[in-house]
């Protein structure tokens, strides 16, 4: 298996992660990007996988496009104080930058992780 060789391993899907992720475990992934957070809890999924594999994302494209940039800093937060009580979780978008996304919401994102103690 590749990730016996020290390669880490992330994989990309979209929905619900908690059939998926013990597949992803097995299959020797070390990372799953796309925690989206209308079809996913966080809170559970760090509290009950975040030991074993690297969560991605969780920022919801929709509402980084549509809300405020104040908004945008606070869902931050919000993200980050649940993601962080894993030390295997990396902020971000749960998709790929898209441009109908306002500059200032994804420079509000990167503040308030840049700003998160």
């Amino acid at each position: 298996m590749i990730s016996d060789l020290g390669i880490p391993i992330a994989f990309h899907t979209d929905g619900r992660l908690n059939d998926v992720i013990p597949l992803l475990l097995e299959l020797g992934v070390s990372a799953v990007h796309g925690c989206e957070k209308q079809a996913n809890n966080l809170c559970h999924l760090v509290s009950e996988l975040g030991d074993h594999i690297t969560l991605c994302g969780n920022m919801d494209g929709v509402f980084l496009s549509a809300a405020p940039p104040e908004e945008v800093s606070d869902g931050t937060e919000t993200m980050l104080q649940i993601g962080s009580s894993s030390r295997r979780f990396i902020a971000g978008c749960n998709t790929s930058p898209q441009d109908y996304i306002p500059s200032e919401n994804y420079r509000a994102m990167a503040n308030a992780i840049r700003n998160f103690a």
